[in-house]
């Protein structure tokens, strides 16, 4: 299966799970994995995967914060007006905080995924 149609979110021990979207409905998810197991997840949490991978061969998820070479960071988030998933910059010192990139504007051995917005809440804090 293509990577880019896997969800994953939290069940309800907060454990990430990763497979097929079977089913969403009023704040309640379900996700089957690969072993066929079928999880009941918070929605809050529902994440897609963008496809591509990090330098260290990760994928990448929706919600994701990445590195870039000059310790640049950016969130993975779906632009619904562009249908397309794209990054938008959360620290840097070179770029406005909030400008937004094309998703494949960077080279997957460029970036490196450092966390997500659920568990590391820090990566979105400012510095400043």
């Amino acid at each position: 299966m293509n990577d880019r149609y896997l969800f994953k979110a939290k069940d309800c021990n907060s454990i990430w799970r990763a497979g097929l979207l079977i089913a969403l409905q009023e704040g309640r998810c379900a996700i089957e994995e690969k072993d066929g197991s079928k999880w009941a997840c918070d929605s809050e949490t529902l994440c897609q995967c963008t496809g591509l991978k990090d330098k260290n061969g990760k994928l990448i998820w929706e919600n994701d914060v990445v590195r870039d070479k000059h310790g640049n960071c950016y969130k993975a988030f779906w632009q619904n007006n562009y249908y397309q998933f794209s990054w938008i910059c959360v620290k840097s010192d070179i770029f406005s905080i909030g400008v937004k990139w094309d998703l494949w504007s960077f080279k997957s051995f460029e970036i490196e995924v450092i966390g997500n917005i659920f568990d590391n809440k820090e990566l979105l804090e400012s510095e400043e």
